[in-house]
Formats: structure tokens, C-alpha cells, sequence
């Protein structure tokens, strides 16, 4: 399991909140985002991690158990082989590193529309 994951875990029994409690507060309806994010089948979006380090009262050194820099070097391989992994992954990086700070903000709200998009169905 993650350290992100435990966090999460740790963060909101400290706060006193079920995972259902946490998860209303973040805007779902029933709990399964927070016990998939707890047992590390998923992570989650962005604007909902910075909705818990409110919620929570840390920031996001802390929530991710970056405190240290063997924690951060940790992470940072284990990202570098999931993308390694994907060929496609590679790919799209690839074509990030040469791309307008304009044109990539239009695929980052385009990656979120999908995203959405995606968690509706």
C-alpha cells in the first residue's frame, strides 16, 4: 500500500471521520472513492487532494509522506517505472517536453474534460 494511501487512512481517523463522513465532504455520495484511495486500488484527482489538505490541516509533503528525500527519491522511481512500462506513456511525454505552455494548458483541460467525462459512466 502506498503512503499516500495510508495517509489518507491515518488523516481521517485522526480527524474522527468515516469514510463516508470524508467522503461527502469531498462531494461523492458513498464511500468506495475513499476505501479504493485507503486500499490503494486508485489515488485521487488532483482538486480532491488539495480539498483533504484542507480538510486534514497538512500539506502535501505531509499527505504524501514526502518527509524526507529517500521518501521522494522512492517515489519517484516507482512513478519512473509505471511509466516505463507503457509505451504509449512514453510516447505522450515525449511530446509534452516540445509543447507550448498555451497548448498544454488546452490538453490539461482537455485530459480533465475526459476524466470527468469518464467518472460518469
Amino acid at each position: 500500500m502506498s503512503k499516500l494511501a495510508e495517509n489518507i487512512r491515518k488523516f481521517r481517523e485522526a480527524k474522527e471521520l468515516s469514510q463516508e463522513q470524508l467522503a461527502k465532504l469531498l462531494g461523492y455520495k458513498g464511500k468506495s472513492a475513499v476505501a479504493n484511495w485507503e486500499n490503494g486500488y486508485n489515488s485521487p484527482t488532483d482538486d480532491k487532494i488539495q480539498m483533504m489538505l484542507d480538510i486534514f490541516e497538512v500539506d502535501a509533503n505531509t499527505l504524501f509522506g514526502w518527509d524526507n528525500a529517500a521518501q521522494i527519491k522512492s517515489d519517484a522511481e516507482e512513478l519512473a517505472s509505471l511509466i516505463l512500462k507503457d509505451e504509449r506513456v512514453k510516447e505522450l511525454i515525449e511530446v509534452l517536453k516540445n509543447i507550448s505552455d498555451e497548448d498544454m494548458q488546452l490538453l490539461i483541460s482537455f485530459a480533465k474534460r475526459l476524466k470527468k467525462d469518464g467518472e460518469k459512466t
